[in-house]
């Protein structure tokens, strides 16, 4: 398996890649959440079951891990300038 570089290791070029890469897949994967989430929501109004309320509260937090890391490198590129 492939280890990945610490984020300090990197340089600026190999940084702006990264955020390029992170933003794209961010948008990409909140674009097929908010579809999801308003399918669910419907769901949730037209059926009247409101544990799918939290179904889709719950899909949301996965939106974290990626804004995180956005984040990151944003401190990153931006202590370096």
């Amino acid at each position: 398996m492939k280890k990945t570089k610490e984020l300090t290791e990197l340089t600026l070029e190999e940084l702006q890649e990264r955020k390029k890469k992170i933003t794209a897949l961010t948008i990409g994967l909140a674009c097929v959440l908010l579809v999801a989430c308003s399918i669910l929501g419907y769901l949730a109004i037209s059926k009247g079951t409101p544990s799918l309320v939290v179904v889709m509260l719950a899909c949301l937090t996965t939106m974290l891990p990626g804004l995180i890391l956005l984040l990151q490198v944003n401190r990153e590129i931006e202590s370096r300038h």
